[in-house]
């Protein structure tokens, strides 16, 4: 009989990205504090700003690889009368660009404590930014700025 596996890519690809950008110095220096979190975590109360990541889509990537292409959004949030200017929501984009951007990204992502666990292995190919990052508080009015970054993460649970 077959043993059945839970593969939530989903969730093991959220959980490095947490603990990477949780400790990302140029990301927690642009305002002295910025939370990092799951997206939409109810279990949370809102301080912002704030950085989350939300895995979106995952698909196989080729025909029996074992390699799952994933929609991975990186978010950046602010409380709107606390940056009307949107200075704050900004910096703390420009610091998700600069991590995802890193040249051994991959690298740390696979390192991670989450990356590396036994239940959660995961191995990272590739980190691609494919689109412009955009205002979606423009598209639904909100009491908070919210830009969002997508990139495309190829992984595979170890």
């Amino acid at each position: 009989m077959a043993t059945n596996y839970l593969l939530n890519v989903e969730k093991r690809l959220e959980d490095a990205a947490i603990e990477l950008l949780a400790a990302y110095a140029d990301l927690t220096g642009v305002t002295g504090f910025v939370r990092v979190q799951r997206y939409e975590d109810a279990s949370l109360d809102a301080a912002y700003p704030i950085a989350a990541v939300r895995c979106m889509a995952v698909a196989e990537h080729g025909h029996h690889t074992g390699c799952y292409q994933c929609g991975l959004e990186l978010v950046a949030l602010s409380y709107k009368l606390d940056d009307k200017a949107k200075t704050i929501v900004r910096e703390v984009l420009g610091a998700l660009r600069g991590w995802v951007q890193q040249d051994d990204v991959i690298a740390q992502l696979n390192a991670t404590a989450s990356a590396t666990a036994d239940a959660t292995k995961l191995t990272v190919i590739d980190v691609l930014l494919e689109d412009a990052a955009y205002d979606s508080e423009a598209l639904e009015p909100r009491n908070y700025n919210e830009y969002v970054m997508p990139a495309t993460i190829v992984c595979r649970p170890s």
